[in-house]
Formats: structure tokens, C-alpha cells, sequence
């Protein structure tokens, strides 16, 4: 009877000392993938152009990351609504992205910057800048920083954002064509109207994209 007594508080014992190494080692993992994750802020549009280029032959921005580090979209991706989606862009299954940056706000938060193109209206090609928030590792919101594509009218966006967490969008339309009464194209305006829209956001510490 001792000697079981002996034995079984050997392993409890062993047991106690097994698990406190595992959770000095997940914790260490988690510390480690935080650490890991660049802090350049702020990070803007311009972090992001090295990653696209306009195509003048064929009118149209495209991604030049490298295709075999490009990732297609996932089930919770697709699920998830994407704020500031002026033109509806709606990735499917069979596009693919590149993660440009991972940026680290906190222990549980952190954000990838993807970039990406897609068809819109009139099959018109867009190339996609967006933010994608995470919350404990988990996928939580999604906001759109950056469409750009040429048609009738120029579209394009510049953004910011901050280590406080502070984002902020210019969204820039420019119509520099002239056209008649009738919607004939007539050339193009001496000077183009452009027109601009800016809109702030700030990422709460539960993960969400909350406009101000």
C-alpha cells in the first residue's frame, strides 16, 4: 500500500511538471509569433507598391508578387463582410492573394495586409488592398484600403495606418474625359475633376474596424 502511494505521487507529480512545461512552451510560441511580426508604422499605400504595377498594355493594375506565395481565399474570408466595399468586391475560391505585411498591435491582435485582383462591373480588372484584423489568432473584420482600376473614370485610394490603431482612407475618383450631350466621348478635360472622400476608422481592442 505504500509503495502505491509512493508510485502514484511520483506521477501526479510528473504529470504537474509534463503540463507547466507545455504552457511555458505555448506561452513562449505565442510571444515568439508576436515578436516576430514587423512593427513599421505608420504603414501606407506606398508600403504596398512594390507588390503591383499598372500594365499599360493591358490597362489594368496588376499583382507581381511571386504566384507560388499567393494563397487563394478561404470559407471565412468569403464569409465575412468587407467594409468601405464601394464597388462590391466579392473574391471567390479561385482568386489568390499576397500578404505584404503582418502587423502587430497587441498580444491578441495583430493584421495582415493582402493584396489582390478581381472583375467588377463591365469586367472591369481591380487590384484590392485589404486589411484583415485577428483576434486571439482568429479572423475577426476586414476593411478595404485601396481599389484601383481605370474605365471611364480613374479610381484610387491612399491610407494610413497608425500604431494607435488609427486608420485613415482618402478615396479619389478622376473623371478626365469630356463627353456630350449624348454620352459620346469627346476627348479629354483640359483639367480633370477629381473629386476626393476621406473616411477614419480605429481598430477596437476586440479586433473590429469601428468608423469614426
Amino acid at each position: 500500500m505504500k509503495y502505491f502511494i509512493i508510485c502514484a505521487t511520483m506521477i501526479l507529480f510528473s504529470c504537474i511538471e509534463s503540463n507547466g512545461k507545455k504552457q511555458v512552451q505555448q506561452k513562449k510560441e505565442i510571444i515568439q509569433k508576436s515578436s516576430e511580426m514587423n512593427e513599421i508604422f505608420p504603414y501606407t499605400d506606398k508600403n504596398v507598391g512594390e507588390f503591383y504595377t499598372f500594365s499599360t498594355e493591358q490597362d489594368r493594375y496588376i499583382v507581381t508578387a511571386d504566384e507560388k506565395k499567393m494563397n487563394n481565399f478561404q470559407h471565412d474570408k468569403l464569409i465575412l463582410p468587407i467594409k468601405e466595399n464601394d464597388f462590391v468586391i466579392i473574391p471567390t475560391v479561385k482568386d489568390k492573394y499576397a500578404i505584404t505585411e503582418t502587423l502587430s498591435f497587441s498580444s491578441s491582435i495583430f493584421c495582415k495586409v493582402i493584396v489582390y485582383n478581381t472583375i467588377g462591373d463591365n469586367d472591369t480588372p481591380i487590384l484590392n488592398v485589404q486589411l484583415d484584423s485577428y483576434y486571439n489568432g482568429q479572423l475577426r473584420d476586414q476593411l478595404l484600403l485601396d481599389s484601383r482600376f481605370t474605365f471611364e473614370t480613374e479610381y484610387y485610394r491612399t491610407f494610413v495606418i497608425n500604431k494607435d490603431k488609427s486608420i485613415k482612407i482618402n478615396k479619389f475618383s478622376v473623371n478626365k474625359l469630356e463627353f456630350n450631350e449624348a454620352g459620346d466621348i469627346l476627348g479629354e478635360k483640359k483639367v480633370a475633376d477629381t473629386v476626393k472622400v476621406t473616411v477614419d476608422y480605429k481598430l477596437t481592442d476586440e479586433g473590429y474596424f469601428k468608423k469614426l
